[in-house]
């Protein structure tokens, strides 16, 4: 099981809002009911790979292969380096001329082409895991779409301490953005990706976490993160007692 270190509060500096907000639907039987048990029993909570979420947009960019062929050159011998380091320089340049002449390796190949874009959008949204929150917990919209037509919960965690402290705000934009493979670095494919969304989602203020490394997993914090829990307004009485009931 992993664990975040969340036993000591963040810098103020960083400017964090002082709550963030999980809404959570109870609807789905016994998976939806373990998810919030875990949360408020277990003090775990799952980092959700991005092909799960319902924008069949998000984390899903424009990619471009687009770039003169020096840079087309640069990155190729930063590959060969990676991948082939025992490769000399002759070998390198004998083997990017080779893939110069392969149609099949080239990305001039339309089949090629799609597969390195397919290749860089399942990084996105298969190998990392995102966990959403937002800072409002009075949005109809999201009490509607989230907690089951307000018949859910909506779970309060204090940014004041640790576990949030790498929280990032998402940027809302009109156009869909566009990740260059070749001139853009990780960390900016990561905020095009992950961090910027449509602005028809705007009213939803979303902040996110982003698991790199491991992927979606199961995350651990402490107990103190979590500090409130908002029944909807048409919550049954059977999901207030058994929500009551895992405190």
């Amino acid at each position: 099981m992993n664990q975040i270190n969340t036993t000591n509060q963040i810098d103020s500096e960083k400017n964090l809002p002082p709550k963030f907000y999980k809404y959570k639907s109870m609807g789905g039987g016994e998976e939806a009911q373990k998810y919030v048990k875990d949360i408020i029993c277990n003090h775990e909570i799952y980092f959700a790979p991005p092909e799960k979420f319902n924008d069949p947009f998000d984390c899903r960019p424009v990619i471009s292969l687009e770039a003169s062929k020096t840079t087309q050159i640069k990155n190729y011998r930063r590959l060969q380096k990676k991948y082939t380091p025992h490769l000399n320089r002759e070998a390198r340049r004998e083997d990017y001329k080779q893939f110069r002449r392969d149609f099949n390796r080239n990305p001039k190949n339309p089949l090629v082409k799609e597969a390195i874009q397919q290749q860089i959008i399942d990084h996105h949204t298969k190998e990392l895991g995102v966990l959403s929150v937002t800072t409002k917990k009075d949005s109809i919209l999201m009490w509607s779409h989230y907690a089951d037509s307000h018949q859910g919960i909506c779970l309060e965690f204090d940014g004041n301490f640790a576990f949030m402290a790498h929280a990032i705000k998402v940027k809302y934009t009109k156009t869909r953005p566009v990740i260059n493979a070749y001139r853009d670095d990780h960390q900016t494919q990561i905020e095009k990706a992950l961090l910027t969304k449509s602005d028809q989602w705007k009213y939803e203020n979303e902040w996110r976490l982003i698991s790199y490394d491991e992927g979606p997993r199961v995350i651990r914090f402490r107990p103190q993160n979590l500090t409130g829990l908002i029944f909807g307004a048409q919550a049954t009485a059977s999901t207030i007692e058994m929500v009551s009931k895992m405190g």
